[in-house]
């Protein structure tokens, strides 16, 4: 089973997929947490390919938590939300200090 969508399918690489997993928490941590749609956190949790806060949210995801590591949480929502919250609050207060 391909990884890759193609969005045109004779144009580029495509996009990749997200397992449902981390889409599901993604949409979940956002309702949680009140993050509205728009494209306000690409910059501080995206990778570069991200279209969307939902899409910056999957890559942290995918790139701090494997799915088996989530799968073992015993509330995976509300320990996600909180190293969400504390990342965002990290990596924003970093950037104000280089100002």
């Amino acid at each position: 089973m391909s990884r890759v969508v193609s969005v045109f399918p004779k144009q580029g690489h495509g996009v990749a997929k997200v397992p449902r997993t981390y889409r599901n928490l993604a949409a979940a941590l956002m309702v949680t947490k009140r993050i509205p749609e728009g494209n306000t956190l690409i910059t501080v949790l995206g990778v570069g390919n991200e279209y969307s806060n939902q899409r910056a949210i999957e890559s942290w995801l995918m790139s701090e938590y494997s799915e088996s590591a989530i799968r073992k949480m015993c509330s995976p929502l509300e320990k996600l939300g909180d190293a969400l919250v504390l990342c965002l609050y990290e990596r924003l207060n970093s950037e104000e200090s280089l100002l």
